[in-house]
């Protein structure tokens, strides 16, 4: 197996796949902490039972004008942040990390889905 067919077989068993026409993106949960600035469980080191925080979008390709938003719109569910990394030449991989709030008002997507009794999907 490729590694990117390895990596789609682990995110139909226990991450998330969203695909369109015009987006891809693999993402999973992990616990992330804002104060190490670093995902401290993920579901390969989950052992403790700390609830997940965050999504991490580990990878997205897109044509379709907003994929962020595409992304608040089909997560399963509504966590704090919202992390992917990128990568430039000859430095290493940053881990950019996102209040999914700060997100969805830069995207207009309202209500917030944070809101417990909000709606979590739009129709697509």
């Amino acid at each position: 197996m490729t590694p990117f067919e390895e990596l789609l077989g682990w995110h139909l068993s226990g991450g998330l796949i969203y695909s369109t026409k015009d987006c891809f993106l693999l993402a999973q949960e992990v616990t992330w902490d804002p104060g190490q600035k670093a995902i401290v469980e993920s579901r390969e080191s989950r052992v403790d039972g700390q609830q997940p925080n965050a999504w991490f979008v580990e990878l997205a390709a897109a044509t379709c004008h907003n994929p962020i938003k595409e992304f608040l719109r089909f997560a399963t569910q509504p966590h704090e942040f919202v992390l992917w990394c990128r990568q430039s030449k000859g430095r290493k991989h940053d881990i950019h990390a996102y209040k999914w709030a700060h997100l969805a008002r830069r995207v207009n997507l309202s209500p917030s889905p944070l809101c417990a009794s909000a709606p979590l999907r739009e129709n697509l």
